[in-house]
């Protein structure tokens, strides 16, 4: 993703050693410098450059006890040459985490069992919406649930607003399947986003007010809709 002003983007990316994990780097347009802004260890994704440049946001598991075997586990798989569909880790060890525009000072925000990812600044610098699944470690699962779960743990994920610094986090949406990939319209007041249906074989695009009403779907394909946003004038998706 671009910053504000568009001097910068930021991206994830494997890089070669020890950790054959996606890391966070931020590219300076200018002067075509690239630098690290994750920890380096662990897994990371989603991230993020805060409106006034001075921080960013990244979600990772490098806090994960396991995470430097589980690199190590994962470099061997590779190695073997066995082959492998592609499928995305839903690690309940993945917190938001801010950071200095540099990597320094990383703060975890969420501090919450499950996937906590996907999160994005509104334009004012001041909310953060994000994807989590951590009602599903929250409360007792029934039967049916737990199959559920243990079958695709992102079925239970649903999308959360809270301010920048981690507090006063709220649910938006309680609906069966995979809300995720949320967004701010530009004046900060609507939020779109994709939602998988429960069997998660096809999602829409939907959009809501800030505080989770007037939920609205604009597709219907029965296909798969994804990476909605809001264009400048806030006109167009």
């Amino acid at each position: 993703y671009f910053s504000a002003d568009g001097s910068q983007f930021i991206f994830q990316s494997e890089v070669a050693g020890d950790n054959p994990f996606y890391q966070i780097y931020v590219r300076d347009l200018v002067t075509g410098d690239t630098n690290r802004v994750s920890p380096g260890i662990g897994l990371t994704t989603c991230s993020w450059i805060h409106p006034t440049l001075e921080r960013v946001m990244f979600s990772s598991t490098h806090e994960d006890p396991d995470a430097l075997k589980k690199q190590a586990e994962e470099i061997s798989v590779r190695e073997s040459g066995v082959d492998r569909p592609y499928g995305w880790d839903y690690d309940h060890h993945y917190e938001i985490y801010q950071a200095d525009a540099d990597g320094s000072n990383v703060v975890n925000l969420t501090n919450s069992t499950g996937y906590d990812a996907e999160g994005s600044y509104s334009n004012d610098g001041s909310k953060i919406l994000f994807a989590s699944n951590r009602e599903a470690y929250s409360r007792s699962l029934s039967q049916a649930e737990q199959r559920l779960f243990d079958d695709d743990s992102s079925y239970f994920m649903d999308l959360f607003i809270m301010d920048a610094d981690g507090s006063n986090v709220e649910q938006l949406t309680h609906s069966p399947g995979y809300d995720g990939g949320p967004f701010f319209s530009p004046d900060n007041s609507k939020v779109v986003w994709r939602r998988f249906n429960p069997d998660g074989n096809s999602a829409e695009i939907w959009t809501m007010d800030i505080d989770g009403t007037n939920q609205r779907q604009l597709t219907s394909d029965a296909m798969v809709a994804w990476g909605p946003y809001y264009h400048p004038s806030g006109r167009y998706i």
